[in-house]
């Protein structure tokens, strides 16, 4: 019984959510017919503190103390551009993006981060992308980007400009300043080798299936309230290990714990720690980065194998390394491989591929031109960064910048070990299934009302401020539902270990794909050694 009513607590504040959604637009509408004036100056008047029929008096107080502020620093910026020419209103766009340092985006994409209740620390992928003003100021001008972060840039003062020709020279100078930082270019230097894809896509599915890794919980006292950042607060804080003090008396956040707005004390500051640190989610690429990495041939010290021969050939035998030190490193650091043998080395280590399918696959390999026909079974774009094929000499594979990966013994087992790893951290006991389907709802909640929002209201900020709104009653509707579980559930679900689950999870499910794929290869292998040695007969 305890249970169902937690459930329809929660569904009875999701369900006013929606209701409160409603009853705003039911309001702008009552008011612009009131006031004879558009939807839009509404809508504007009310997120600006100007129009508060639906707050109560003390709202209403401290909202107009904190959009006075607001409010006198648009109305500067707009008076600055009354009295600017068209060039001059270009200028100043483009001055000040390309300007503006890594570390301004950084410091916003971390607070855009602590309104969504994560960590600071961030998947690469979406650092990369969230720190890059080429990519946020293109969602943002789309209406692409999330809310949070949206909101995160305009208070740090890297939102769009509003004035129609600084926001051309916004985005000149964005592009500029993208040139001389080398931004878009990191994202190829992110992702440029195949262990590099491997990684960042197990951090994507991570982050999207199981999200609990990345996210940070409010440092609270045994009452449950949030502790304030402050002198009379730093013993409790130093025995805890959440932070040290300098010899002058500053504050230092010890590993994990990030200093966040208070909620229940406007202006003042609170903290978070992260559930997991860094370094043990990232241990959670080991299963993707063991299959990727043996699947192209970098996990042997000692040389080559399959018909390739070492980094460092010993004058003996090629596929021996003359040099274990140097061929580790060249694996290692520089992802380097050997070379395919030549034919008559090759034929006596791989009897199965013919003369003919050895020179076909060898042309393949260094063919650098474009081909998007696939009746052929291949294809390679331009400048032969990527390519593939269906009938290779490991048959089916996808090239990389010259890496070779086989689908049977590299891109299964590597796909497996990945979905492992993401199941393995994502599972829990059968005792939270009502907890995911609570979480899973919300999220399907979140996605409508945000939706709703969108097309129902007129005003960019007024729009954005709902969208927050319900973005928080949602997450305080989801937050109310776990502190109703019992004491001993809550430490129970805090204390699953994901990272060990998804290691485990993921290994199982690496070693399996491996001994499925290595039988199929050598299947095929057999399959096309019979057929070639049957043609030489019949010829």
């Amino acid at each position: 019984m305890e249970n169902f009513n937690n459930l329809n607590n929660f569904n009875s504040a999701l369900e006013a959510s929606g209701n409160q959604l409603a009853m705003r637009d039911m309001i702008i509408k009552a008011q612009s017919e009131n006031k004879k004036q558009s939807r839009e100056e509404t809508e504007r008047q009310m997120g600006q503190g100007l129009l508060m029929v639906d707050k109560t008096n003390e709202e209403r107080t401290s909202i107009k103390d904190n959009q006075r502020m607001i409010i006198q620093e648009k109305e500067k910026r707009a008076e600055k551009m009354k009295g600017m020419s068209i060039l001059e209103k270009i200028k100043y766009g483009f001055d000040g993006a390309i300007t503006e340092g890594s570390v301004d985006h950084r410091k916003a994409f971390e607070s855009g981060r602590q309104l969504r209740s994560l960590d600071e620390e961030a998947p690469r992928l979406s650092m990369i992308l969230g720190v890059n003003p080429s990519f946020t100021r293109f969602r943002d001008a789309m209406g692409l980007s999330n809310i949070e972060d949206r909101v995160s840039r305009e208070r740090s003062g890297l939102g769009l400009q509003e004035d129609g020709w600084a926001r051309t020279g916004q985005l000149a100078g964005t592009v500029g300043a993208d040139l001389i930082q080398d931004r878009t270019r990191n994202l190829y230097w992110l992702l440029n080798a195949p262990q590099a894809v491997a990684n960042v896509s197990q951090e994507w599915g991570l982050s999207h299936h199981a999200p609990e890794l990345y996210q940070a919980d409010k440092i609270v006292n045994n009452k449950g309230n949030e502790i304030i950042l402050e002198p009379g607060n730093y013993q409790e804080l130093i025995d805890r290990g959440l932070i040290g003090v300098t010899e002058d008396g500053h504050e230092i956040m010890r590993p994990g714990v990030n200093r966040i707005q208070s909620s229940s004390q406007p202006g003042k500051t609170a903290l978070s720690k992260r559930r997991y640190r860094p370094g043990a989610v990232d241990s959670l690429a080991i299963p993707s980065g063991i299959a990727i990495n043996a699947g192209v041939g970098l996990l042997d010290p000692f040389g080559g194998s399959n018909g390739y021969s070492a980094v460092f050939e010993s004058e003996d035998d090629p596929t021996k390394t003359s040099n274990v030190i140097g061929e580790v490193a060249a694996k290692y650091v520089l992802g380097r491989t050997g070379n395919m043998l030549p034919w008559d080395e090759f034929k006596k280590v791989r009897p199965d591929v013919s003369k003919d399918e050895y020179m076909r696959y060898k042309a393949f390999k260094y063919d650098k031109e474009g081909d998007a026909d696939l009746s052929d079974g291949t294809f390679t774009v331009p400048t032969g960064i990527i390519k593939g094929t269906t009938d290779g000499i490991h048959g089916a594979e996808i090239q990389m910048l010259g890496r070779s990966m086989p689908l049977y013994t590299t891109l299964l087992p590597t796909l497996a070990a990945g979905i492992g790893t993401t199941m393995g951290a994502k599972w829990e006991p059968e005792e939270f299934k009502e907890w995911r389907q609570v979480r899973d709802s919300a999220a399907k909640k979140k996605h409508e009302l945000s939706k709703v929002a969108q097309n129902t209201f007129k005003d960019p900020g007024f729009r954005d401020k709902q969208v927050m709104e319900i973005h928080k009653e949602i997450a305080e509707a989801k937050n109310s539902y776990f502190k109703a579980m019992p004491t001993d559930a809550q430490a129970r679900f805090k204390s699953i270990n994901r990272v060990r689950n998804g290691l485990v999870s993921g290994l199982a499910s690496y070693g399996t794909a491996l001994v499925g794929g290595l039988a199929l290869e050598n299947e095929r292998r057999r399959r096309n050694q019979n057929e070639n040695e049957s043609q030489q007969i019949q010829f």
